[in-house]
């Protein structure tokens, strides 16, 4: 894209990689105004390493590969170069190794929901965090003095529930659904990433209250709403993970169940964005996951129907179970 005097760059950063936006300025704004709804992102100059994409006025080539995603009008396919997604009409080329994206939004793209739009860039930002060791996780995070857990599993295994009940009980939350990981020269830390927690339409009337008025569906029937900054515990950016609780759905008493380090590191693996995608960053990431472990103390958590009745059970198991292992 030639530079002209409507050519813009924001400059937007997680943790110490900074995301460069480039090309026309109303595209440039609009799609920045998009991340912001979408993602925890800071405004910032202040990076050690970087990721770009450039916005382009015209249609990129379509280039063959091999499909390995599609759903939600969503396409992505790999090639010897990379990925290239495409939604709407509208193209995402990403180059893993040079850190770069080249991205053409067409007009109907901004007719897609909302839900489209942010699984676009959700991936496209994961592939190109990856090789700067920031690692997704399919996880949600929250923090209580100092004692940092992460919940992990699919959809359905009480994430989200157990997520909102601890916040209510005093945690800060980070994200629902998905965190980034990376290595500290001391410890593994859990990062904010996706804004908005997918709740049944029930939950989310329920939290009508406590909710900003970001609201969209997703294709599973669901409510995705934005929580406000205070509510229960507050919001977190980060934590430090010393423990991994794994929700399952099952018996007639909520406990937690000590975890077999074997089977926590494959529904880990299970639950890392991209892990499977580039052998090298997937030996690093798998790396990492080891070192978390290390790090934590893995549970299976039972959830019975008394967690739904008494909000503060999950709370007092895990802080019991954290005063056990710090003695």
């Amino acid at each position: 894209m030639p530079i002209t005097s409507d050519y813009k760059t924001r400059v937007f950063a997680i943790k110490q990689v900074a995301i460069r936006l480039m090309g026309e300025s109303k595209q440039v704004d609009l799609l920045a105004a998009l991340w912001q709804q979408l993602f925890v992102l800071s405004e910032t100059r202040e990076f050690l390493q970087e990721i770009w994409l450039e916005l382009s006025a015209m249609p990129l080539t379509k280039r063959s590969g091999t499909t390995v995603f599609q759903a939600n009008h969503l396409n992505v396919k790999r090639h010897e170069e990379g990925f290239d997604l495409d939604c709407a009409e509208s193209q995402l080329q990403v180059n893993v190794a040079l850190g770069q994206a080249k991205l053409y939004l067409h007009e109907r793209f901004w007719l897609e929901s909302v839900y489209n739009q942010r699984e676009f860039f959700l991936l496209a930002l994961l592939m190109l965090l990856r090789p700067k060791g920031l690692y997704g996780l399919h996880a949600c995070g929250l923090n209580k003095e100092g004692l940092g857990i992460l919940l992990v599993g699919s959809s359905g295994s009480g994430k989200t529930t157990t997520m909102l009940n601890l916040i209510r009980s005093g945690w800060q939350f980070l994200s629902d659904d998905a965190v980034l990981l990376h290595e500290t020269p001391t410890a593994i830390e859990a990062l904010a990433f996706r804004k908005g927690f997918s709740v049944m339409p029930d939950v989310a009337h329920d939290l009508e209250r406590v909710a900003t008025s970001f609201e969209f569906d997703d294709p599973e029937g669901k409510k995705i709403v934005e929580l406000a900054d205070d509510f229960g515990g507050g919001r977190t950016e980060r934590c430090k993970p010393k423990m991994v609780l794994f929700p399952v759905l099952s018996g007639e008493v909520t406990r937690l169940e000590a975890m077999n380090p074997v089977e926590a590191l494959l529904k880990l693996s299970q639950q890392s964005g991209g892990i499977m995608t580039d052998a090298k960053i997937s030996q690093l990431q798998l790396s990492m996951l080891k070192t978390l472990l290390r790090q934590v103390q893995c549970f299976k958590l039972n959830l019975a129907e008394d967690s739904l009745s008494s909000p503060q059970l999950i709370s007092h198991l895990i802080q019991s179970q954290a005063l056990v292992n710090h003695g």
